[in-house]
């Protein structure tokens, strides 16, 4: 068993390792996340060229017929802090317990309170007011935008405000105009593609890019006109490293609880409660995102449950549903559970059981769902089942104390580097 652990420990470490290194490993000179845009998606452009090329915001390119100009002006958002979107009160009035609601919260807020009277509500009053009802995907629109925040601009007007063209508005004086356009695709779907002169130093990737290009005659001589669908690179990509896709890390807070089960006489125990064993746990992380659909992760979790402590090293790999708000996860989970006494379990043997250390192979299942803030942070809530396997075994005689199945019920944070 010992060497079993020890193996399992050094797996765990290469793994932690692995994560740490690829932080600081070498940026690819391209951007692989983008890899086309569906019919009527927006397609924020800085340049077309006479080849027939058109420059996109991330440094990618698409083709010029592919694309058609749209109505609109592009613009960022240039102030620190957050800029509001409001929308027209006009729109709100039909409504009148919405409407009521509405003026009872912007009188609390100088500034919303300003712009109410102006004719605009913001639209994280909407959102509170929908949210209160449980009616939450009622109203779906931006309460704000960050700054550096790529945006589209309809119309001005001398109120100070501007019109999104999401149909909301935004002040005049928190966004700047950048030298880029606005276009759309008209066709049902418009690649995006990677110049070949960023990768051709690398013989094994431009080798995979070469081959999968000359499959097809349309691919083919993009190829030769110097540019390589993104897709074709980030499946080369995901076959050959792991740490394309971004790094995750992770913390958890929650409830434990670990069915005991002994033989051993409650008199002899020292804790009168040890087999009711239940704590507080707190969970940290780090991990790799595969694909969009697939996570690796290295997870250390402690949890104090009476007089032992519990400490679970453990791998795990998951599964996460797509979605924008609201995603699903499942996966399994390896790895060693340590467990320490801070004083001696049994009364009739402290000195034999002082500062005695368990370690066991632990695995199980975890399940969980994902709320999210932004495209890189979420909210997790999550529930895990584990079998520790942690026997306590009584000198001279055939008595045990055994730790069983460990649940968990945790929620915290998950961010995306």
């Amino acid at each position: 068993m010992n060497s079993t652990l020890i193996k399992i420990k050094l797996l765990f470490l290469s793994f932690i390792l692995l994560v740490t290194t690829s932080s600081i490993a070498e940026k690819l000179p391209f951007d692989t996340d983008l890899t086309h845009f569906n019919r009527n998606a927006n397609v924020i452009v800085k340049a077309c060229y006479h080849s027939g090329w058109c420059k996109i915001e991330n440094g990618n390119y698409i083709k010029r017929y592919d694309i058609e100009k749209k109505r609109g002006r592009v613009y960022k958002i240039r102030k620190e802090n957050k800029a509001e979107a409001y929308i027209r009160s006009s729109k709100l009035k039909k409504n009148k317990r919405l409407w009521r609601y509405i003026k009872k919260v912007v009188k609390k807020n100088k500034i919303h309170y300003k712009y109410h009277k102006s004719g605009y509500t913001p639209v994280s009053v909407v959102k509170r007011y929908y949210d209160a009802k449980g009616q939450k995907n009622r109203y779906k629109k931006k309460e704000s935008y960050n700054k550096d925040e790529i945006v589209v601009i309809t119309k001005h007007y001398n109120s100070g405000m501007s019109r999104l063209d999401n149909g909301t508005y935004i002040k005049r004086s928190q966004i700047t105009r950048v030298p880029y356009s606005l276009y759309k695709v008209r066709k049902r779907v418009a690649f995006v593609f990677i110049k070949n002169k960023l990768f051709k130093h690398d013989e094994e990737m431009y080798a995979y890019a070469k081959n999968y290009a000359y499959k097809k005659a349309s691919t083919k001589k993009d190829f030769q006109r110097g540019y390589t669908r993104v897709y074709v690179i980030k499946s080369y990509l995901r076959g050959k490293v792991w740490f394309v896709d971004g790094l995750i890390l992770m913390a958890s807070v929650g409830k434990s609880n670990t069915a005991i089960d002994t033989d051993i006489e409650k008199a002899l125990w020292v804790d009168d409660e040890l087999d009711e064993a239940s704590g507080n746990i707190v969970d940290i992380g780090a991990g790799v995102v595969l694909n969009k659909n697939l996570t690796a992760t290295g997870n250390i979790q402690h949890t104090k449950q009476g007089l032992a402590k519990i400490t679970n090293l453990y791998a795990g790999i998951n599964y996460i549903t797509s979605g924008e708000t609201i995603r699903f996860k499942i996966g399994a989970i390896a790895g060693v559970s340590m467990l320490k006494w801070s004083e001696a379990p049994l009364e009739f043997a402290r000195d034999n059981y002082k500062d005695i250390k368990q370690e066991a192979v632990l695995y199980g299942v975890q399940v969980g769902i994902l709320f999210g803030f932004s495209d890189n942070l979420d909210m997790t809530l999550k529930a895990q089942g584990l079998m520790l396997n942690q026997t306590l075994e009584v000198k001279d005689t055939q008595n045990t104390l055994e730790h069983g199945l460990q649940t968990n019920i945790m929620v915290g944070l998950r961010y995306k580097i």
